[in-house]
């Protein structure tokens, strides 16, 4: 059992690290300056990463059925090093496409194997204490744009972009392999006591359902449309990144660091959405955060009128905290509705909110900000999306309280 401690924390550094995709604006800046890129154009190089993190989720979902999660760790760290030692050979006319398909694609979709490799072999790992252990991973991944991204920042002070990104290359693709001397699934002699439904803090229906199962099962199509609704405002706030202190010609060190609160408070979210899962339960727990996209955007919507940086840094700071404590409320909700057997396949489904939250938060943001020369609107339709996300979770838990009804745990 003391095995297990060593092994979160091993996971929580190797998140951390890869957190980084979260960074793009910035990691992306001085090629962006390089190669005359248009803010559009940025953000499609975050929506191909979340897609791709997002398709290597499913991938890896499906291997691991099939083999170890050493070995799906392997083929990840081959592709993030892969990725990013290629885009530092990115040069015109093909820039933009070479780190469009390296950085992109490869590299994003190595770390989704990484990441759905870690999720369900450390769930198993604490079944007695799901929401924080996966509350602590979850805040590891979101804290490394917060931490490597000033950092980043100061690098390029002194270094060329691209024997940076070697190093990166290098570095992570190392970090991945080593990290399958550690992690492993657990087997019967690591004494892992599991917890029986009955004492689960957690829906009450824990039976192993498999992805057929899941598809058919009403409430995954209303949590999904939940996870978009609010994902499109996570998505869109941490795909305009850079661009938002840049309106207000901030300097680019204290851009970074207010750009990196956006992680700051997505990490702390994961921690503290873990914490409250336990605390007051799930529907407690998904309530709250939902309230707290309002609060966040009304906190941008002040900076963008006024030019105000502390509502601009508490407004990025609360979005990054309702942004991440959803996601912990994703894993957790995937694992309590329809098991733990099956989870790696099933939460990569989920998993692809993902997919039209990015390209219409990140992507359609920009957009809508090279239009209108504001962020002005966007914030207005990201408080719509909020109320439309709070209507659907009533839906949602009185679909509940039919399903399960007085019997459903207080808890839940």
């Amino acid at each position: 059992m003391k095995k297990r401690k060593y092994i979160l924390l091993d996971a929580s550094v190797l998140l951390l690290a890869l957190g980084l995709i979260y960074a793009y604006t910035i990691v992306m800046a001085p090629l962006a300056k390089t190669f005359s890129w248009s803010p559009s154009q940025i953000s499609m190089i975050y929506v191909l990463s979340i897609i791709s993190f997002t398709v290597g989720n499913i991938i890896a979902g499906v291997m691991l059925k099939h083999m170890t999660v050493q070995r799906v760790f392997i083929y990840g760290a081959v592709m993030i090093a892969i990725g990013f030692i290629g885009a530092a050979f990115a040069n015109p006319p093909y820039d933009l496409w070479l780190i469009y398909v390296l950085y992109g694609i490869l590299t994003s979709m190595g770390i989704g194997f990484v990441y759905n490799g870690i999720l369900p072999t450390i769930t198993a790992w604490y079944p007695d204490k799901v929401g924080l252990a996966q509350g602590t991973l979850l805040m590891s991944y979101g804290m490394g744009a917060f931490i490597f991204g000033p950092l980043i920042t100061e690098i390029y002070t002194a270094l060329p972009w691209r024997p940076v990104f070697i190093g990166i290359g290098v570095i992570f693709g190392l970090l991945v392999a080593l990290s399958t001397l550690l992690i492993r699934a657990p087997q019967p002699t690591d004494g892992i006591v599991q917890v029986n439904a009955d004492e689960a803090d957690d829906l009450e229906n824990v039976e192993d359902k498999d992805l057929h199962e899941m598809l058919h099962d009403p409430t995954f199509y209303m949590f999904y449309l939940w996870m978009i609704f609010l994902g499109i405002v996570g998505q869109g706030i941490l795909g305009i990144g850079k661009s938002l202190p840049d309106e207000q010609h901030v300097a680019p060190l204290l851009a970074a660091i207010i750009v990196g609160l956006v992680s700051l408070g997505n990490g702390g979210g994961r921690l503290l959405g873990g914490w409250l899962l336990g605390a007051i339960g799930r529907r407690k727990t998904m309530l709250s955060s939902n309230c707290l996209f309002f609060v966040a955007i009304g906190f941008l919507l002040w900076s963008e009128t006024t030019g105000n940086l502390v509502a601009m840094s508490l407004g990025c700071l609360l979005c990054g905290m309702s942004f991440g404590s959803i996601l912990v409320v994703m894993t957790y909700f995937t694992k309590a509705a329809w098991g733990l057997k099956n989870m790696a396949l099933n939460f990569g489904v989920v998993n692809s909110y993902g997919i039209p939250a990015v390209f219409i938060g990140s992507w359609g943001a920009s957009k809508i900000y090279e239009a209108a020369g504001s962020y002005l609107p966007v914030f207005v339709i990201m408080l719509i999306l909020s109320a439309l996300a709070l209507v659907d979770l009533i839906i949602l838990e009185k679909y509940l309280g039919h399903k399960f009804g007085k019997q459903m745990p207080v808890h839940q």
